[in-house]
């Protein structure tokens, strides 16, 4: 789909607003699978008041509503182009202009990756930190309890004779 102004398409579990470029919105049973070929993309899932940024490259599913009343989105990922291209491949009429558009998508969807790499990367850092945080946190507790514990057996020590 191109469209030269904003266009909001309900999408079964989501709204999708899109300015110019291309997207991709598959309606499946459970879910709506989104995929932002080369447009600025918000996605506002039904139920919710504010919706998110799906960046160039990317997709996101977005569950159907539940017994909140509320429809839940995946994490946002890189695009599986696999995936992708099957999709958009049915859609396609001509294919040297299909063949152009997958070409300059490829530079949308590489720095789509190498993003999701940082941001998982990131996250990993942090787990990782968090890890060591509490390791240290037990440690510095465990110190304090043995030392408590020595404090004790030398009170005891002295107050008995031992």
């Amino acid at each position: 789909m191109t469209s030269p102004s904003v266009v909001e398409i309900e999408a079964g579990s989501a709204t999708v607003s899109h300015f110019g470029g291309r997207i991709l919105v598959k309606r499946e049973s459970e879910s709506t699978l989104i995929f932002n070929i080369s447009s600025s993309v918000v996605v506002t899932p039904l139920g919710k008041k504010v919706g998110f940024d799906l960046p160039r490259g990317f997709s996101v599913r977005v569950n159907n509503v539940g017994i909140s009343g509320v429809a839940q989105a995946d994490i946002i990922e890189a695009v599986r182009v696999k995936n992708l291209l099957k999709e958009w491949g049915r859609l396609a009429t001509d294919e040297l202009r299909f063949r152009q558009e997958v070409l300059a998508f490829r530079q949308d969807w590489r720095r789509a990756v190498e993003l999701a790499s940082e941001w998982q990367k990131t996250s990993v850092e942090r787990k990782i930190a968090s890890y060591e945080a509490e390791q240290q946190r037990r440690r510095l507790l465990r110190e304090k309890r043995e030392r408590e514990n020595q404090a004790l057996r030398q009170l005891f020590r002295e107050k008995t004779g031992f």
